[in-house]
């Protein structure tokens, strides 16, 4: 018996072969059903005749085996079929075409029931060692998925407390930076220019905490609205445009692929942010001109936004972590943040952000959302 999902094609052609020697007809064919149509999945004797065959699901018995003897004209004087049926599942027909002219023996008719069931057996073993393999493989996903969520919670959490408590010490801070610059206004430039440093260091570490504080969050801070995701992508490109500008020597071509998906739930700005995040990310990989896609559509249930680049791929072990925060490949540029904040957005939006990328094949990352429910 076969049981191994990889060798039912095999498994198939050496039916169709036992059921010409074994049962002592001329050819024959295995009409497989797969869901509302069918596929001949193996046949032997006049092959080419059943490349294209495809009989209705509901054709089965006497209107199976007229169809197989309509295809070879005067070729086989008589057909026999049998269902290939077992543990409540059916999964087509198996048909055996004969050309001598004698009636076919009740033996060899057993013989051909036999196979049949033998083959409806290994059959049903494939489909239950698939569909476990399927939930082992979604029972994996949903691990992984949990495990990122509570790596989330917890960083969130712990970056929520930091960016509180440094806040309050850079607030003040900030407020002295200023009243030593009026108060200086005609000291030396140099104390001055000093002075302005430090107040842009002041804020960049202010904009920083700002952005843990969103990364921290578990639900957004205002209600949702429909939105179309056509206008969340012209948005974020008008935003990240002048990003461009500052690669004159690898500017991308940005190409937009929209398909009016239906609406989804979400918060603007935060959505709208995240797609920045993904289109930026995708000029600062570009080291030679390249192309950046912006695509909308919608599968299972929902709409998705993704953003595809031709840069240069990462290898599996970058595309595993990339969500996780403070993981970055920027060195020194790069805060880690960016993406883990749009991972933490799509868990708010109850949707999913994923990434294909293989090294020197570009990168595409696809958010997606649930539909709006009636």
């Amino acid at each position: 018996m076969v049981t191994d999902p990889s060798e039912r094609p095999s498994l198939l052609v050496e039916v169709a072969r036992a059921a010409v020697s074994e049962v002592g007809a001329a050819a024959s064919v295995i009409v497989l059903i797969e869901g509302d149509s069918t596929r001949v999945g193996a046949a032997h004797g006049c092959q080419a005749k059943f490349d294209t065959w495809a009989p209705e699901v509901d054709v089965v018995g006497d209107e199976l085996e007229r169809e197989a003897l309509a295809l070879h004209p005067g070729c086989y004087t008589a057909a026999r079929t049998a269902v290939l049926a077992s543990g409540g599942e059916l999964f087509g027909s198996l048909v055996v075409l004969f050309d001598n002219g004698t009636p076919v023996e009740s033996s060899r008719l057993d013989m051909l029931a036999a196979l049949a069931d033998l083959t409806a057996t290994s059959l049903v073993a494939v489909a239950q060692l698939e569909r476990l393999e399927h939930a082992n493989a979604e029972l994996r996903a949903t691990k992984l998925a949990v495990a990122r969520s509570e790596k989330l919670r917890a960083v969130g959490e712990m970056a929520a407390g930091v960016s509180h408590d440094l806040k309050n010490l850079l607030n003040p801070l900030s407020l002295h930076l200023q009243l030593l610059q009026r108060q200086l206004r005609a000291a030396d430039p140099a104390v001055l220019d000093s002075l302005g440093e430090m107040t842009t260091i002041v804020k960049n570490g202010s904009e920083m905490l700002e952005r843990l504080r969103q990364f921290s969050r578990q639900t957004p801070d205002v209600s949702m609205s429909a939105l179309s995701l056509d206008g969340v992508a012209e948005e974020a490109i008008s935003i990240a445009k002048p990003r461009m500008a500052s690669k004159p020597r690898a500017m991308p071509t940005l190409v937009r692929e929209l398909s009016s998906p239906p609406p989804v739930l979400g918060q603007k700005g935060e959505v709208v942010s995240a797609v920045v995040n993904l289109v930026v990310n995708a000029i600062d990989v570009l080291d030679t001109p390249g192309k950046i896609v912006v695509r909308t559509g919608a599968d299972r249930s929902g709409s998705w936004i993704e953003v595809e680049d031709t840069g240069p791929g990462m290898s599996h072990e970058v595309r595993d972590h990339v969500f996780e925060p403070f993981f970055t490949t920027k060195g020194e540029a790069g805060t880690g943040l960016g993406l883990a904040m749009v991972y933490a957005c799509m868990v708010r939006h109850s949707g999913t952000a994923e990434v294909t990328s293989e090294p020197g094949g570009g990168a595409c990352f696809r958010l997606w959302f649930p539909g709006v429910r009636p």
